[in-house]
């Protein structure tokens, strides 16, 4: 039992900033995309190039994009912008939900800005 004690001691004592790196990811869903803004565009790193984004055929207020992480993870930061200038496409209102399973259903808010 002592064993475990010590480890659990040194786990708690990381730091949480030397472990931070950007996660793999793909594009699992989307509620509905725009010809020229396909949701894999998220993944370009092109903040200068206003093409490189993502944008949904709708303005209606329920639009989606589900990402799937590689493996499973604990995020403690999420960077959102693409465009390097304001743009009628930026993010302006968000949740982020997550969950172990790829079912819709199964997701729990974690986040709302």
């Amino acid at each position: 039992m002592a064993a475990m004690s010590d480890d659990f001691e040194n786990f708690q004592n990381i730091n949480v900033e030397n472990m931070e790196h950007k996660l793999k990811y793909s594009v699992y869903s989307c509620s509905s995309f725009s010809a020229n803004f396909h949701p894999g565009n998220i993944m370009e790193d092109k903040p200068n190039d206003q093409n490189s984004r993502w944008t949904s055929e709708t303005h209606h207020p329920t639009q989606y994009i589900t990402l799937k992480l590689e493996k499973p993870a604990a995020v403690t930061k999420i960077t959102f912008g693409k465009y390097h200038q304001n743009h009628v496409c930026n993010l302006k209102k968000f949740k982020v939900y997550g969950s172990l399973h790829d079912d819709h259903n199964n997701m729990i808010e974690l986040l709302q800005r």
